[in-house]
């Protein structure tokens, strides 16, 4: 049943913002990119381009030292054409880098051992046999 002023018996003008909110907050997140205007949207898509880049390059250069060396390379490619202000030459700089790092896909990725995917990963040491005894037991 409706009350006076037009909201649901029970729900107040603060519970109906708080609930419009929500329903606002859920409706950009189910746009994505789509709801963020060109700049933000962009500049999401290169910092998802760099930070790939990154891990490709982890995949390839497994040395801390080497890693180092070419995330540097990396670094100054972006950096390069960092102040690019026509939008249309932007977007085909980030597809050509997501081209490139197509290309260079690693088809067997570098996984940390402790980390899922890993091979050390969630594997259990046995147990003492000390603590399989039961100690109640005469």
């Amino acid at each position: 049943r409706r009350s006076s002023w037009g909201g649901w018996r029970g729900e107040g003008p603060r519970r109906r913002r708080l609930r419009e909110q929500a329903g606002e907050r859920k409706r950009q997140s189910e746009r994505g990119l789509e709801g963020m205007s060109l700049g933000a949207a962009h500049r999401t898509r290169v910092m998802n381009l760099y930070r790939q880049s990154l891990r490709l390059c982890m995949n390839v250069c497994i040395d801390r030292n080497l890693f180092s060396e070419e995330g540097q390379k990396i670094r100054d490619q972006f950096d390069a054409h960092k102040g690019e202000t026509n939008v249309a030459a932007a977007q085909k700089l980030v597809e050509d880098g997501e081209a490139e790092l197509l290309r260079w896909f690693h088809p067997d990725p570098y996984r940390f051992p402790y980390r899922p995917g890993g091979t050390k990963f969630q594997r259990n040491e046995a147990v003492p046999e000390q603590f399989l005894q039961n100690p109640y037991n005469h």
